[in-house]
């Protein structure tokens, strides 16, 4: 009896053991929700109806990447964050080595265009003045023979008159030959202005892509980031290009996005503030600038990749009055948006009419009933 006793305590015992492991494994696994203090205070809307939305800082021009269309080497960066610069001062450059020697290459074939040029049009007088010559000669003899002919029997034999006239027509054919001469001497200098032109051109374009090694600033702005590094390799048909980021951010402008189901509430001249997400809850007044007439996708950014979510919003851009702000602002910061609703009168007015319609309903009196009085309408309840 104490035999058995004793081995049902024992499975009583494990059984109770194994039943408070599992508990307390169970209860560790668990995930240990932690009270989080968030990172500023909660935002609140400064209008009694307002449109709320999200918006990101960016430069007045709008964030410029500056990146080389042509295949290359980087060798040198001109440039580092936070540097102010002029427009048309250099970023970053390529390795031109290639073509400074196509530019040499171009610049050599240009001057032997000219100089055939000059012995094109040397060739061009010689057989212009040839042909003048020719001219003068056949001109000379066909004129002999007009003088001669009337008296060419008494003057001279028949052979020495048939001899002159050989010469006349000798004459004739020669300056036609020499006017052929003159006409090919002609378009060959022609021809060899338009060499000339097509070298200038080459040589043009040999010097467009040596410029086009050094990327340059577009505008006065400051620079945003660098996405470069020397000795790295410049391909424009690969995906990741390295770049240089540039923006005007003395006048920071806010992008906003309205939501669609917003938009009929939107109006350009409505009053706008600004909130930075994690700030002292400082309002920054808004100034409308310019928006979009048509909704595009939301978008999101992931990974790198762009992911457009089943949502359509309107942007709308605002510049940042930054008088009397002390705040800190910084391209790319997200910002919590507030735009005054001047559709909420609107909208009070019908609220109001519908409460009216319901306390005050018409009075009927179709088909021969009598209209209702106030004392005979039963009480409206409006209690919440």
């Amino acid at each position: 009896m104490k035999v058995r006793f004793r081995i049902e305590w024992f499975y009583y015992s494990a059984a109770a053991a194994a039943l408070t492991f599992s508990v307390a494994a169970v209860t560790q696994s668990q995930p240990q929700n932690e009270r989080r203090t968030p990172p500023g205070d909660m935002v609140v809307s400064p209008y009694d109806s307002a449109i709320a939305a999200s918006g990101v800082i960016e430069p007045s021009s709008r964030t410029l990447t500056i990146t080389p269309d042509t295949d290359g080497i980087i060798n040198a960066i001109m440039v580092e964050p936070g540097q102010k610069v002029t427009a048309g001062a250099a970023l970053f450059s390529l390795d031109d080595r290639l073509h400074r020697a196509a530019v040499e290459q171009a610049m050599a074939a240009a001057a032997r265009a000219l100089a055939e040029i000059d012995v094109r049009q040397a060739d061009a007088r010689a057989a212009a003045a040839a042909a003048e010559a020719a001219r003068s000669r056949a001109s000379h003899l066909q004129t002999t023979v007009e003088r001669y002919r009337p008296i060419a029997s008494e003057a001279m034999s028949a052979e020495d008159f048939d001899k002159l006239v050989s010469d006349a027509e000798a004459a004739a054919f020669a300056f036609r030959q020499a006017l052929h001469a003159a006409d090919a001497a002609d378009a060959a200098a022609a021809a060899a202005k338009e060499d000339a032109a097509l070298a200038q051109a080459a040589l043009a374009a040999a010097q467009v892509d040596l410029e086009r090694t050094v990327m340059r600033a577009p505008i006065d702005a400051t620079v945003l980031g660098v996405d470069a590094r020397i000795g790295e390799a410049v391909r424009p048909a690969d995906r990741a290009v390295p770049f240089v980021s540039i923006g005007d951010i003395d006048t920071l402008h806010a992008r906003v996005e309205i939501d669609e189901t917003q938009t009929h509430r939107f109006h350009p001249n409505a009053s706008a503030s600004a909130y930075l997400r994690g700030g002292n809850g400082e309002a920054i007044p808004l100034v409308f600038v310019s928006m979009e007439p048509q909704l595009k996708p939301k978008s999101a950014f992931r990974d790198g990749a762009v992911e457009y979510a089943d949502a359509r919003v309107l942007e709308a851009r605002y510049r940042i009055d930054r008088t009397g702000n002390r705040q800190p602002l910084y391209v790319g910061q997200m910002l919590d948006i507030f735009i005054t609703d001047p559709t909420a009168g609107q909208s009070n007015q019908k609220s109001d009419w519908k409460l009216r319609s319901r306390r005050d309903p018409p009075r009927l009196s179709a088909q021969g009933v009598a209209a209702q009085t106030p004392a005979q309408r039963e009480p409206l309840d409006i209690r919440p």
